[in-house]
């Protein structure tokens, strides 16, 4: 079974992404601290129905629970950056604790094309 991928933009209005859905506007970014940060990319990956699994693992059973609702795995996330480091650290933070694997997408300019950059995961994440 294929995993489902959501593809985010980290900040819409600082470049040009490949993506309908962003997790911050340019304007709400005014602070440069991951403890100012955190809030601010929590609320705008809720708007982005990005919702927090936790998980639960036992003897020979596992699952990740959002909600109340068990479910499989959560959805990996492509997230493309726009070169604010804190900002894409916090985010991959919150993330990585709400029980996603995130693969990160920059942008070559010598190429003038996206790549992959790696994929981080939560160390709970798994294939079932």
């Amino acid at each position: 079974m294929k995993k489902e991928v959501i593809e985010l933009g980290l900040i819409k209005g600082r470049h040009s992404l490949p993506v309908t859905k962003y997790i911050l506007e340019e304007s709400e970014v005014t602070t440069f601290t991951k403890d100012k940060l955190y809030p601010i990319i929590k609320s705008g990956l809720e708007k982005c129905d990005i919702i927090h699994y936790d998980y639960y693992g036992y003897d020979c059973y596992s699952c990740w629970c959002s909600q109340g609702k068990e479910y499989g795995q959560p959805p990996a996330i492509k997230l493309y950056i726009t070169g604010l480091t804190i900002v894409t650290l916090t985010t991959l933070d919150i993330l990585n604790h709400w029980g996603y694997e995130v693969e990160i997408i920059g942008y070559d300019p010598n190429e003038q094309k996206y790549y992959s950059q790696g994929i981080f995961n939560n160390i709970y994440n798994c294939n079932f």
